[in-house]
């Protein structure tokens, strides 16, 4: 017991099943212990008396020969004289098991007492009172009748309830006196548990006594049978002297005669005899099915039963009914004893089967034999798994025997449903399907196997009951589980498309004995194959060949719980994951860039993919490519299909736009070999599908009529299978602002667009045919047929023409086609003009044509129609039209009278005029160009010389527009003279006039002296006539031929007029330098030419170079020449 304190009050503690005796037994008396106590202290002072009258110590307790004793002869002095005061047994055990605080026990009394005094109280409410005896008006009788003297209520039911009270009262009052006693135990509660300790103890030694004296008893039984019985020295000493002894009983008997080997022989063959009479007639009958073979030898009938044993019995009687007895008995499957050696196991064996003989006969010796060989062969097994448990098996089974049979679990460390396997004795009774007993048969060892916790009902193991391996029994298990596993997820993957349709190959080799030998090989990717094993002793996945997708695949699978139903999803989910690593892999060693940062919306692959599974999506981007558009790989089990998406940017990120399926024909459902050809392929169909669809918005946005239909005869530029379609569009919706206005257009009404594939730049290759009108150009494009660039080729014969275009991928090119149509336009145009007019072309090309227009000297111009550019001229340094060349190119870029606007009368405005609308499409500004440089050539060559002629500041050339000039002599007067060319019933003239306004107001000039003598010279010069011109009173009209010698004639007049005489040169002087100056201007023009020929320029840049430069280098000259002047 323990001391504590509930509410300020002292606490017992009592253990419940000792408080009868902590009743019975009153504490110790203080004197007795104050006696003890007394004793003790007075013999440890007559000890330390002697103690200190030995070592010398007065009686104030120092030494004699110092302040104190040494105290380590003191102690040891104790410790020999009174050991137990120092070497003191441990403490007795305190026992505090099952005690109980007081102050719980007063708590529950408590409670108790409430609960019952509640109780009693609704009894008491509840007691009935009877109502026939109180009066109605409740007056004195009633009350004299159930009162007493003393004035109580003394009714029946009154009474009840007070006896009930009372009684609660006295039981809870007997409770709450004992507790009253327990309470004041408390107050001793240290002693008495001291004393209850020392009871427990006290009965633990005497345990200990008893205990000792049943050992002693036991090993005295135990001695006996190994005790040796006292020698019999006599007996002994009579029968080694005389051989016998004298108090053996003689009875009488004459020993038999020893029996010859022909006796033995005969005795043995009777002995067979009786045996064959006995079990093949009298006991036919009543031999058990399992003993029907059987050999009869030697007098002995010899018993075997396949796999288990065979035994030998003989008769000792000729009696049929006579008992047979066990003779031999040896074991048939192994391992095993070979034989049974003599001793207590065999002659307990032979004691066994001859009861069972007499007993049950053969029926009851096959029963006692047949259970001891099913009994020795799961001890076998037993032992032959335990060596597996010690050995290369350790830590991966467990075994468990459970009476005769035995539990072996395997696959420990496996997550999900435990497997194992149980092999123990089965009885021999068969039922039929009804459940009624059909056969009882012996019993068997027989084999259940629960594998993933669910029972395999019939499994196909067959025992080999003669040569028990318990190893090959659990690797037989083992393959069946492995061959179950790698079969339900062979029949998984084989329903997926890939291996459905052969795609991919799948193979299984499986083996019932040896689960090494289990493998599913699974073809990932044509270049990658996976090899599924199960490792035999753990049960854990083995992915083959090693990889680091294969490893950590390899971790997915063995934390499987049902790997036959999920290990398929995760094969599946490891081959797209390969697939996508290879192709990306080998995509950006094509030159492609993966895009692994960039994360499509899911709201995007559930529009673009609606199935329910959403395969692997890699993107990837071209270099070379615009921006906008991506290639993308759906990889997943029914095969990559590449798509092509466009990217649109909003204000928060990147959505797919428009999305299309390639339909290359190696990949598209199927398991692509991402090689080399394959992405070269792969961006030839891409870039083809990108372009059409490109195209087609655009002629769809512009409005322009086409249509899309497959090529069924034209071969695919892709080798791939896929038939590449062809635009066709609408010529006249194409062009239709290029020749408004015009009644027809100029080719056929349908232009065919074709793609043909990349250029080794990755540019967009498309190939535009179209035919033009019959009869139209059919000479112009017999001239430019061999002349004109490698992108454009023409068949004069039916006026076919194809032109190929080169454009980035994503960006469309019919801009290009019709502005490379427009250059065929005009090119034809300008070769139909330059034909007529018989000027040899030098060059043609889609952006430039060059045109010799004169011999003598000769004179060539490069003109430049690239693209919607203006047109421009470039002509030879020394050119006498690069004084007119910016008219020129005005008016080669004039498409109607706004040019001229404002010059009436000028026969280039009419030209243009009449050309303008409705006319011949070949009389625009290239024709005027080509007309006005063959009619002013005279004239400007006429009007070097008299620049040569003249000092600087004598004399001005202006050049109001191509077609009228005028020249202005400066000194000592004032002088205009102004040229014309003015056409005239289909003839184009130049007039020569006298100018009567000045040349910057516009105002009529003052008339000097010597400008009336020029007028008046001029007037009869312009009565007279020459070789090709005449006069005409107010003017000269000169034909291309003569307005030289008509020019020459008029500056030869006013230079005679104003000038002095001898201040000018002579006239045959003049045309020899002007002719060995335009010598000299050939040589140099030929020399361009051939440096020309040689370098080969190409359209776009390089022509509007070529064009800038040759403007560039008319204006230079023009400059010179001034300055020259």
């Amino acid at each position: 017991m323990e001391n504590g304190n509930v509410g300020g009050d002292r606490m017992v503690v009592v253990k419940q099943e000792d408080l009868s005796f902590a009743e019975d037994i009153s504490p110790p008396s203080p004197n007795k212990r104050a006696k003890f106590s007394a004793e003790n202290d007075e013999r440890i002072h007559k000890f330390d008396s002697s103690v200190n009258s030995r070592d010398g110590l007065l009686p104030n307790g120092r030494h004699r020969n110092g302040d104190a004793y040494k105290t380590e002869g003191y102690e040891a002095a104790r410790a020999n004289v009174d050991p137990p005061y120092n070497e003191l047994p441990p403490e007795i055990e305190h026992i505090t098991q099952g005690y109980q605080p007081i102050g719980k026990l007063i708590t529950r009394l408590v409670q108790e007492t409430w609960k019952s005094l509640l109780e009693v109280i609704d009894a008491m409410s509840e007691m009935p009172v009877n109502q026939h005896q109180l009066s109605s008006a409740g007056g004195p009788t009633y009350l004299n009748s159930h009162t007493n003297s003393n004035g109580a209520n003394s009714s029946p039911m009154n009474v009840q309830k007070k006896m009930r009270l009372l009684n609660f009262a006295k039981h809870r009052r007997e409770q709450f006196i004992k507790v009253l006693v327990l309470t004041q135990w408390s107050r001793q509660a240290a002693d008495v548990g001291k004393v209850i300790d020392l009871k427990v103890w006290m009965d633990t030694q005497i345990q200990h006594y008893i205990n000792a004296g049943w050992y002693m008893a036991d090993t005295k039984r135990g001695l006996a049978s190994a005790k040796l019985p006292n020698p019999d020295l006599k007996t002994a000493l009579e029968v080694l002297s005389t051989g016998d002894a004298s108090w053996l009983p003689d009875l009488g008997y004459i020993p038999p005669e020893p029996l010859t080997p022909r006796q033995m022989l005969k005795e043995l063959r009777e002995i067979n005899t009786l045996l064959h009479l006995r079990l093949n007639i009298y006991e036919h009958e009543n031999l058990p099915p399992y003993f029907k073979t059987y050999t009869i030898s030697s007098g002995r009938a010899t018993f075997v039963v396949p796999e288990e044993f065979e035994v030998d019995v003989s008769i000792a009687d000729e009696d049929p009914a006579s008992q047979l007895y066990f003779i031999d008995f040896r074991i048939l499957f192994s391992p095993s004893l070979a034989e049974i050696p003599l001793g207590q196991l065999r002659a307990e064996i032979e004691t066994k089967a001859n009861d069972a003989l007499k007993k049950d006969g053969l029926v009851g010796c096959y029963n006692f034999l047949h259970d001891l060989v099913l009994t020795n062969k799961i001890h076998v097994l037993r032992r032959q798994a335990l060596e597996m448990v010690r050995g290369k098996w350790s830590e991966t089974i467990r075994l468990e025997t459970v009476r005769r049979s035995l539990v072996l679990q395997y696959w420990l460390h496996r997550t999900g449903g435990k497997s194992w396997v149980e092999i123990g004795l089965v009885s021999g009774k068969l039922r039929g399907k009804d459940g009624v007993l059909r056969e009882d048969g012996p019993s068997r060892i027989g084999l259940r196997w629960f594998r993933e916790g669910k029972e395999v009902k019939n499994p196909p193991i067959v025992l080999q009951l003669g040569n028990l391996s318990m190893e090959a029994i659990l690797k037989h298990v083992i393959a069946l589980h492995t061959k179950h596993i790698l079969t339900s997820i062979r029949d998984k993957l084989i329903e997926l498309p890939l291996y459905a349709r052969q795609s991919l190959s799948l193979s299984l080799s499986t083996s019932s004995t040896e689960p090494v030998d289990s493998s599913l090989k699974a073809e990932l990717t044509p270049s990658r194959t996976l090899i599924v094993a199960i490792e035999p002793t753990a049960g854990r996945f083995a992915l083959q060949p090693p990889s680091p997708p294969f490893a950590a695949a390899e971790m997915g699978l063995n934390t499987l719980k049902d790997p036959a139903l999920e290990a398929p999803s995760r094969i599946a989910g490891l081959r797209c994951f390969v697939a996508q690593e290879e192709i990306e892999s080998r995509a950006r060693c094509s030159g492609w860039e993966p895009l692994r940062t960039f994360t499509p919306k899911a709201e995007d692959l559930k529009r673009i993919f609606p199935a329910k599974e959403s395969p692997r999506l890699s993107l990837f981007r071209r270099k070379s490519w615009s921006s906008k558009w991506l290639v993308g790989a759906s990889i997943g089990m029914s095969g990559e299909d590449w798509w092509v998406f466009e990217l649109l940017e909003s204000s928060i990120s990147f959505t797919f736009g428009e999305h299309f399926r390639v339909p290359i024909a190696s990949a598209s459902g199927k398991a692509t070999n991402p090689s080399y050809e394959f992405f070269s392929r792969l961006e030839k169909a891409a870039a083809g599908i990108i372009s059409y669809f490109v195209n087609s918005r655009y002629l769809s946005q512009s409005h322009v009529h086409h249509t899309l239909r497959p090529s069924s005869t034209a071969p695919s530029p892709l080798d791939s299978g896929v038939r590449v379609p062809l635009f066709l569009v609408r010529f006249s919706s194409l062009m239709k602002q290029s020749f408004s206005g015009k009644k027809t257009p100029w080719a056929l009404d349908v232009l065919k667009v074709s793609y043909q594939g990349l250029d080794s730049d990755g540019k967009v290759v498309i190939i535009v045919e179209a035919q033009m009108q019959r009869g139209r150009a059919a000479p112009q494009v017999k001239l430019v047929r061999d002349t004109i660039d490698k992108d454009v080729a023409f068949n004069p014969h039916w006026g076919l023409f194809a032109l190929r275009t080169r454009a980035e991928v994503g960006e469309p090119v019919m801009q290009n086609v019709v502005e490379r149509l427009k250059r065929i336009e005009r090119l034809i145009q300008f070769v139909g003009v330059v034909q007529r007019s018989n000027l040899p072309c030098e060059r043609v090309s889609l952006g430039r044509i060059v045109f010799s227009y004169s011999s003598t000297p000769p004179l060539r111009a490069d003109v430049s129609f690239a693209g919607d550019r203006p047109m421009t001229i470039s002509l030879d340094p020394g050119n006498p039209h690069l004084r007119i060349k910016d008219f020129l190119v005005d008016l080669l870029n004039s498409e109607g009278p706004s040019a001229y606007k404002g010059f009436e009368g000028n026969a280039l405005s009419d030209g243009v005029q009449s050309s303008g609308s409705g006319g011949n499409a070949e009389r625009g500004g290239f024709y005027l160009v080509t007309k006005i440089m063959h009619l002013s050539l005279p004239l400007l060559l006429t009007i070097g010389e008299i620049e040569n002629r003249h000092i600087a500041g004598e004399i001005y050339i202006h050049h109001r527009s191509a077609d009228w000039l005028q020249i202005s002599y400066r000194k000592p007067t004032v002088c205009k003279i102004e040229i014309k060319l003015r056409q005239r019933r289909d003839e184009y003239r130049w007039y020569v006039s006298l100018s009567k306004t000045r040349y910057a107001l516009g105002q009529p000039a003052e008339e000097s002296e010597g400008t009336q003598a020029v007028t008046s010279a001029l007037n009869q010069l312009f009565l007279d006539s020459g070789e090709g011109w005449m006069g005409l009173k107010t003017g000269i009209s000169a034909s291309r031929d003569g307005i030289a010698d008509a020019v020459r004639k008029v500056d030869d007049l006013v230079w005679k007029i104003v000038c002095a005489e001898g201040e000018r040169k002579p006239s045959e002087q003049i045309q020899v330098e002007a002719a060995e100056a335009i010598e000299q201007q050939a040589e140099k023009q030929e020399q361009l030419a051939r440096e020309k020929m040689d370098v080969e320029t190409k359209d776009g840049e390089g022509e509007k170079a070529v064009a800038g430069m040759g403007m560039g280098n008319g204006k230079a000259e023009r400059n010179v020449v001034v300055l020259d002047e």
